[in-house]
């Protein structure tokens, strides 16, 4: 049946088909249920019953004309007629207040939908920004990391200590926040001693090369003041070969030898002085070379901890059984770098007690969603019920009375359409209640 309003008959004109047509005080119970259901707005839960209960109303109303119709069309032809028209005019009493208790409960229906998605839409987009805050925190020693030096490290670490996190940023997961900045203060300790300790491997290094040529320093002087002495020592040979020039080539016979020997020793000292500064830069290159090989091994074993926490599980129990073996694991090995691996180690196993607790509360809801459609269907049994029985009277009654003989033809077809009109009704209520 359309929902198009259906024009109205003035009511005593309406009340004097209804008598004709033996709808007796029919108007006065609509205009009655008209007084008892009018309303123009869904203020509350009981305004919204009141409108459910005034469409069932109506339309129990407008089933009981449209059987009185049938029942009294079954007289005369021109009885018949009038019949029809007075259920005609009747039933627009009904419609049109019935469509506009329908579109008051379809508009606040409506209403209630959009407020509940604008809410989750608000919901999500507040637990999104929560989570992109706790997200920054966790990116601080990253971003460390590319410092260049431990002051600067320093710099970010106090920052982060004096910050003062506000509970509304956070929601619920502000235990969660509090807890990650403690985390990134641990792992910015770790950078800056990191940073402090390469700095003091650079300074040392520093002084070291300062060491060196500072003794570079004396041996030349320390050459220059022997060759002043030898040419001071030539020019007094060269004296006294002019006074004795025998001697003199004997002393200077002597004293090439004697150079000679000097000369010779100061070569074997400088390289043995080479050999030993350059076994002693190997040993450095080599020390250096197993720190390094050995803290990027310490490394790379941290880096499995947090390859366990982001690899893809199957299942939850998949995921605890990676937190038993994370919880099962020494820290053998590490050296100075322990707590650097017992954080990445307890990191990698509250990332997956995190998806752990996602995953059982979407299945919690999904429960719960459930338990309120079984609940719902529930509590409309009873009603089906009540429709079963009253179709099942209906179907009973019907098959009780029997197509009256009707001489004339088109009276006749009509009774009969009528007849099968009621046992569609019957079935229809049937069907509903399954």
């Amino acid at each position: 049946m359309s929902n198009e309003p259906v024009p109205k008959a003035p009511v005593e004109t309406v009340a004097e088909l209804a008598k004709k047509g033996g709808y007796e005080n029919i108007v006065a119970e609509i205009v009655k249920m008209d007084e008892e259901h009018s309303m123009v707005a869904i203020e509350s839960t009981k305004d919204y019953d009141r409108c459910r209960k005034g469409i069932a109303a109506y339309r129990d109303k407008r089933v009981s004309i449209d059987a009185r119709r049938k029942e009294l069309k079954a007289k005369p032809l021109e009885a018949c007629r009038i019949i029809e028209a007075a259920a005609k005019e009747l039933t627009a009493l009904c419609v049109e207040p019935e469509g506009k208790l329908k579109e008051l409960k379809s508009a606040h229906d409506e209403e209630k939908l959009e407020e509940k998605r604008i809410k989750d839409e608000a919901k999500a987009k507040r637990l999104m920004d929560i989570q992109d805050r706790i997200a920054a925190i966790r990116r601080i020693p990253v971003d460390a990391l590319k410092l260049k030096t431990a002051a600067e490290v320093l710099e970010v670490r106090n920052e982060l200590e004096g910050r003062k996190l506000v509970p509304v940023d956070f929601g619920e997961r502000f235990d969660e926040a509090e807890r990650q900045v403690g985390h990134t203060v641990g792992e910015l300790v770790e950078i800056l001693e990191r940073k402090r300790e390469e700095e003091s491997a650079v300074a040392r290094m520093a002084e070291q090369q300062k060491a060196q040529e500072a003794e570079a320093k004396r041996q030349k002087e320390e050459s220059d003041r022997l060759d002043a002495e030898r040419k001071k020592q030539d020019a007094e040979a060269e004296v006294r070969r002019k006074e004795q020039k025998a001697e003199d080539d004997r002393r200077e016979a002597d004293r090439q030898a004697e150079q000679k020997k000097i000369d010779d020793q100061r070569a074997e000292v400088e390289r043995q002085d080479k050999e030993v500064k350059a076994e002693a830069e190997r040993q450095r290159q080599d020390k250096e070379k197993r720190d390094r090989q050995r803290v990027d091994d310490i490394n790379l074993r941290i880096g499995v901890f947090t390859e366990i926490g982001a690899n893809e599980y199957p299942t939850t129990a998949a995921m605890r059984e990676a937190i038993e073996g994370l919880n099962r694991l020494t820290m053998d090995g590490f050296d100075e770098h322990t707590e650097a691996a017992h954080t990445a180690r307890n990191r990698a196993i509250e990332v997956l007690a995190e998806r752990i607790k996602t995953i059982e509360e979407a299945q919690a809801a999904q429960e719960k969603a459930d338990k309120l459609a079984a609940e719902r269907e529930d509590a409309v049994r009873p009603d089906r019920i009540k429709l079963e029985k009253y179709a099942e009277a209906l179907g009973t009654a019907i098959g009780k009375v029997d197509v009256p003989e009707i001489e004339d033809a088109e009276l006749r077809k009509d009774v009969q359409e009528k007849h099968r009109h009621i046992y569609q009704i019957i079935t229809s209520i049937r069907l509903w209640s399954l």
